[in-house]
């Protein structure tokens, strides 16, 4: 059974059908439908209301109801309702803030406790250590540019717990086979690549910060492609720099899209989780990048997901290096899995990142990365 609850309670009316939309750095979107010809429900229910949505009994939306709409079609009167989930709160306080030389999670954790202290924290650690001041900006705005200097993404979930985490590294979903996927479309992309960026940030001493970052293996591919980004709050060279060489990691490369349609799951999909498909023709690790699910009265559930080929990461492989470590350490292995350790990491020599990147390996049991100026993480 799907159904609404507003403010914990069932409205009134007759709800035929809802839709939750949910994509990556950006609030989540319900709008529901409801047959309502005495207006029960546009009677009783309120902007600022806080709505939840269950589809099939799986709690899948909490947010914060923004329109109500009461329409008339072929005599029958609906009223229609759209909301946005939790991450739309970041946008009602506006913060007023400086921090020195702080880091940037604590940065996040600090805005978050400041103005938002009912929300639970899942904030990963990051020891980039900024300058910077906030003045009566929403929060969303602040931690947006936070999260775009350094490939993170964000949200408030359902449970009311924010979340601050690198892009690509969502929760593992397993593996969907070819009787979960009833339909998709595949299609490689292009359309998006810019392998140079000019950043164009604040005015500093009568003189604008400007920064152009370059991918030269793309160029090679694919000629130049130029982009253009201003952002006045970017008073420095390294925070335009950092925000340049972040975007220009999605940017610069294309990329395998599949848009797909599932049989209903009871699995909790959110942008940025990460799935592994064996349908044969498009095996492989994907990134949800986004979702809908829609339910209509007295149906199964329809789940549509947007899907980004995972292309493997310096982050990724060294991470996958550092399991293979511990499995050396910890576990009796025979000899022929032990080679296959290491026979799996000739893309380290020919991995393409928007900046020089150095790595050595110190032993079997040490590792020592240095990326020299920035994450090369985004999604």
């Amino acid at each position: 059974m799907s159904y609404l609850l507003v403010n914990g309670a069932e409205p009134s009316g007759y709800l035929l059908s809802f839709e939750v939309e949910k994509s990556l750095s950006s609030a989540g979107r319900l709008r529901a439908r409801f047959y309502d010809p005495n207006g029960a429900v546009s009677g009783s229910v309120d902007a600022g209301d806080i709505v939840e949505a269950y589809a099939d009994g799986v709690k899948v939306f909490k947010g914060v109801i923004e329109n109500i709409s009461t329409v008339k079609q072929n005599r029958r009167v609906y009223t229609e309702l759209e909301a946005s989930d939790l991450t739309v709160k970041l946008l009602f306080k506006l913060a007023r803030k400086s921090y020195v030389d702080a880091t940037i999670s604590s940065i996040v954790d600090d805005l978050i406790s400041s103005y938002f202290p009912e929300f639970s924290k899942d904030i990963d650690t990051v020891t980039q250590t900024i300058t910077i001041k906030f003045n009566y900006k929403p929060v969303f705005e602040c931690i947006k540019q936070l999260a775009d200097m350094i490939g993170y993404t964000f949200w408030v979930d359902k449970n009311a717990t924010f979340h601050f985490k690198p892009r690509r590294t969502g929760t593992e979903l397993g593996t969907w086979n070819s009787n979960e996927i009833t339909s998709y479309e595949k299609r490689e992309v292009t359309e998006h690549i810019k392998n140079v960026l000019h950043v164009y940030g604040a005015e500093s001493g009568g003189q604008t910060v400007v920064v152009s970052v370059r991918d030269e293996q793309s160029i090679a591919s694919y000629g130049v492609r130029e982009g253009f980004v201003k952002d006045e709050s970017l008073e420095t060279v390294d925070q335009a720099r950092e925000l340049g060489k972040s975007l220009l990691a999605d940017l610069a490369y294309e990329k395998n899209s599949l848009r797909a349609v599932l049989s209903w799951k009871d699995v909790d999909i959110e942008p940025g989780d990460i799935v592994t498909l064996s349908e044969p023709t498009v095996q492989g690790s994907y990134e949800v990048v986004s979702s809908r699910i829609t339910c209509v009265s007295g149906r199964e559930p329809i789940v549509e997901v947007e899907l980004s080929e995972r292309v493997e990461t310096l982050e990724d492989i060294l991470s996958r290096l550092s399991r293979d470590v511990r499995r050396l350490q910890t576990e009796p292995l025979t000899l022929e899995e032990v080679i296959s350790l290491y026979s799996g990491f000739p893309e380290l020599a020919q991995l393409s990142t928007p900046d020089t990147v150095t790595y050595s390996f110190l032993s079997v049991f040490t590792l020592d990365v240095s990326v020299l100026g920035g994450d090369d993480r985004l999604g």
